[in-house]
């Protein structure tokens, strides 16, 4: 039992009672000509669902869900989340400029914060899972607004090539020696923080890349299997004795 809603839903008076009543229509027996609620309904209240058995077969069996527990809290708690997809997506898409866009959205999300904490309709609880959330996905888009935007003298010039500077961030956020970061921030702070080393023009260069080029080398794209080897000689005990020996 899952609705695809965004903060809007939890916001607007009408919005909201629609997500009432989809989760009205899940009651066994439901009529529609018997017409929707016209009313917010600020308690919660319960359903008899009929459910699909999959172990069973064709058989089926009734359960009790509940309006606020088991619609409600699992959208909230995902909206985040789906905001998030939302925005990468845009991105990704190539016609967005990331800072406007996120300033643009950020502008609409305070917006809306300020309207989440005067509804009456919600409980408090509920009202505090959206606040929480409209809060995370603020602080999201701060952290891309105000990452540092380096002119090219000023960023770090690292001697390894494009690949292997993204597939040695990716094993860094991986293998939890870093911050979790989404393909979209991680590509974002390399962009705008190292230089690759170009070896026909033997010169540093600006990393220009995609989201999806992240997302391909997280899966093991074969144009991403010789950085292990590479990376694995730069982090050999052999090269740290080397440049750190006393």
């Amino acid at each position: 039992m899952f609705y695809n809603a965004t903060f809007l839903d939890f916001i607007d008076e009408i919005k909201f009672l629609k997500l009432q009543n989809i989760f009205a229509s899940y009651e066994e027996g439901f009529n529609p000509y018997d017409g929707d609620l016209k009313d917010i309904v600020k308690e919660d209240f319960i359903i008899i669902e009929r459910e699909y058995d999959v172990y069973i077969g064709q058989d089926r069996f009734y359960e009790k869900k509940s309006f606020h527990n088991d619609f409600l809290k699992p959208i909230l708690n995902s909206l985040t989340t789906r905001f998030i997809d939302f925005f990468e997506e845009r991105v990704n898409q190539g016609v967005y400029d990331v800072i406007k866009m996120a300033e643009h959205q950020s502008s609409k999300l305070l917006e809306l914060k300020t309207k989440a904490q005067e509804i009456k309709f919600l409980k408090k609880e509920l009202q505090e899972i959206l606040l929480l959330e409209l809060d995370k996905s603020i602080e999201y888009l701060i952290e891309i607004k105000t990452r540092p935007f380096f002119n090219l003298d000023k960023k770090i010039n690292l001697k390894m090539n494009r690949i292997d500077i993204i597939k040695l961030f990716v094993f860094l956020r991986e293998s939890g020696n870093m911050k979790y970061y989404s393909n979209l921030e991680l590509r974002l702070l390399i962009e705008k923080n190292f230089c690759y080393y170009n070896k026909k023009e033997k010169a540093f260069k600006e990393i220009k890349t995609d989201t999806s080029t992240i997302t391909d080398i997280f899966n093991g794209s074969t144009f991403s299997k010789n950085s292990l080897q590479r990376i694995e000689e730069i982090f050999s005990k052999e090269n740290i004795r080397k440049n750190f020996s006393s």
